[in-house]
């Protein structure tokens, strides 16, 4: 039911679009009642993914029904990759329904947004928060995604989320990790709430420094430490479990998402792995985490060249950042290998946290048994250490400025020289 009726252009100065203003081209927002859940999807697909983020939502609107759900979608298309739904290639959002195109599911024509810009996503949600209240929310975000350095402007190589090809093909044009998991914090902190469950339909995305930027933030996180599939999650199973049942546990949705891309999967020859993690005990994670590495850092050198060793010969992922290793196998590893009580100790508290809070992980083909749910960045040649050198330009996320990870890196820095 209607509140209160607002017409689109009061929105425009908020959102800071270059929209055209002409009155014949808006559409009638208002704040709508409030439901049991938001689906919120930012589709940043102004890159060449664009094809399938159409398909993805016309899997969820093959399914959509009922009153208690809201899809709410910001979608930035491409040129020269879809030439379906009238081809349009600007950013849009959309209130998906049933019957109907995506153009008559338009609310806001908004021209040509950088979708890699944070104030983009800020503004997306504000609108979403404003107009749409929902008991809870899962917000997901789909693009691709780079994983993770400590987050700094490194040319060419700077990880990210995010690729908008409008604003630029290269990476240094993305959104920096840093200042999506801002975003985030500001949001929540803003409205004095948490996100339920935020999806990452993006590659390298569950590691260990993102989960440490977004702790109290988020309940559940859902993404992948690898790389995705581009025909992304499995949205049709998933929304039509959504609208028909609303009342169930948030940790239960979260794991419903691995299983049916497990469903979508596991019978194609594919390698790819996706996870759930609870959240709720994060912060105390982070603290076994750092006494963990502290036990490494205090072993002679003898010792200690077997940890190197052991990164150097451990199992590493993705086809070109072979730095990124599986948290669990490293710890596991790890402690097969030492007799300190400490490090004993600690890597069983570490396995511990895993098999209580990663509620659920399939990998499959070539990462099965390989990948179990959290990575981490752990470089172990010497042409990847430059990249964690301090300097007035860098940007640290807060796992490096909270943990002894860059004295581990730099211990296995000088073992290289």
């Amino acid at each position: 039911m209607e509140k209160g009726l607002v017409f689109a252009f009061l929105f425009f100065a908020f959102l800071g679009c270059t929209y055209d203003k002409d009155e014949n081209s808006l559409k009638e927002v208002y704040v709508h009642d409030s439901v049991k859940w938001n689906y919120i999807l930012y589709m940043a697909a102004d890159n060449n993914l664009e094809r399938f983020a159409i398909k993805n939502l016309h899997e969820i609107k093959s399914v959509l029904n009922g009153k208690d759900v809201n899809v709410i979608v910001l979608l930035d298309r491409a040129a020269g990759y879809d030439k379906t739904e009238g081809n349009w290639t600007t950013t849009r959002i959309l209130e998906l329904s049933h019957d109907s195109s995506l153009e008559e599911d338009c609310l806001l024509e908004l021209d040509e947004l950088d979708t890699a810009s944070p104030k983009t996503l800020a503004d997306f949600l504000d609108f979403c928060k404003e107009y749409y209240p929902a008991n809870r929310t899962i917000l997901n975000i789909w693009s691709h995604g780079f994983g993770v350095y400590p987050d700094c402007k490194i040319p060419n190589t700077s990880r990210s989320l995010i690729s908008d090809y409008a604003t630029g093909y290269s990476k240094e044009d993305a959104m920096k990790i840093i200042d999506f998991c801002s975003v985030i914090r500001s949001y929540c902190e803003k409205y004095q709430e948490k996100i339920d469950i935020l999806q990452f339909d993006c590659c390298y995305m569950q590691m260990i420094e993102i989960l440490w930027e977004l702790n109290s933030f988020v309940d559940y996180i859902v993404g992948s430490e690898c790389e995705l599939p581009a025909n992304g999650g499995n949205y049709e199973d998933f929304t039509k479990i959504l609208c028909s049942q609303t009342e169930s546990e948030t940790a239960w949705y979260a794991q419903l998402i691995i299983d049916l891309f497990q469903k979508k999967y596991e019978n194609m020859l594919v390698s790819c792995s996706y996870s759930a993690v609870d959240m709720s005990n994060f912060s105390i994670w982070k603290q076994i985490f750092c006494n963990w590495i502290a036990s490494l850092l205090e072993c002679n050198d003898e010792t200690f060249n077997r940890v190197h060793a052991l990164v150097q010969n451990h199992f590493t992922y993705g086809n070109t950042y072979n730095e990124f290793l599986d948290l669990y196998d490293l710890v596991l590893n790890t402690y097969r290998i030492y007799e300190s009580e400490t490090i004993v100790e600690y890597s069983k508290k570490m396995i511990d946290y895993f098999d209580k809070n990663v509620i659920a992980c399939f990998s499959s083909n070539t990462y099965n048994d390989h990948l179990h749910g959290i990575g981490i960045n752990l470089p172990y040649s010497q042409q990847l250490f430059h990249y964690y050198e301090d300097s007035k330009e860098t940007q640290f996320l807060y796992i490096y400025k909270e943990s002894l990870l860059p004295q581990l890196i730099n211990r296995m820095r000088y073992l290289e020289e």
